[in-house]
């Protein structure tokens, strides 16, 4: 049996300096954390459609590739995409750059609003499932 303990005296320091680095993070996506109410989506077309199986790419196709894009929207005052970052690739080029492309061209918000009721820019998370089908 082994005896150890784990000295905490200096965690603070090292929470400061994470909370430092995912704000610093946050900061250069253009985060907006001032965000009372978050954007959403507008249902035409429902966001299941953002992406479709008629849009994947030929060559993706050809080669098929299939894998699940995750990313980061910076949405506008306004409700439009201003903004795409992928958060996890899908390990293929071409639908991660499909998948901006795509959200960039048909994703629109209700924008999103601060505690006074004004619209701000803010942020949408989402996936995209690139599968062949069958």
């Amino acid at each position: 049996k082994l005896n150890w303990s784990l000295q905490a005296s200096n965690m603070a320091k090292a929470v400061a300096a994470l909370d430092a680095c995912a704000s610093g993070l946050r900061k250069d996506l253009g985060y907006n954390e001032n965000v009372a109410v978050k954007p959403e989506p507008v249902m035409d077309p429902h966001p299941g459609y953002w992406a479709t199986n008629d849009d994947y790419p030929k060559e993706s196709r050809r080669n098929r590739d299939e894998g699940i894009v995750s990313f980061l929207l910076m949405v506008s005052e306004t409700g439009t995409v201003a903004d795409c970052h992928i958060l996890e690739s899908s390990g293929f080029t071409e639908l991660d750059a499909k998948t901006c492309a795509l959200m960039r061209e048909r994703a629109k918000f209700h924008p999103a609003k601060d505690a006074k009721g004004d619209a701000v820019s803010s942020q949408y998370t989402n996936r995209v499932m690139w599968k062949l089908p069958q």
